[in-house]
């Protein structure tokens, strides 16, 4: 039963990772992402690599930090010189 619960799930948010260039907003407004993702399956240009959707992704706790730079808040967090936690978020 948990098999078939947990393979339900993974089916309802399967389909979401490859179109999140669709529902992830400009800094909450409604221009959208740019510069636009533009491979729908290649990762490369998600999460942190995307300053806008790395500013989504990033904890309230260090947004004064990414907003001072970030490109250098970027830089530390993909070179793990600064570590984020699951209890930052």
């Amino acid at each position: 039963m948990q098999h078939v619960a947990n393979q339900t799930r993974s089916n309802d948010t399967g389909g979401l990772k490859h179109k999140i260039s669709l529902y992830a907003p400009h800094y909450a407004s409604t221009q959208g992402l740019g510069p636009r993702i533009k491979g729908v399956k290649d990762k490369s240009e998600r999460g942190f690599a995307h300053l806008q959707l790395a500013y989504l992704l990033c904890p309230i706790k260090y947004v004064v930090d990414f907003d001072a730079d970030p490109v250098e808040y970027v830089a530390a967090i993909t070179a793990a010189t600064t570590k984020l936690w699951c209890y930052h978020y």
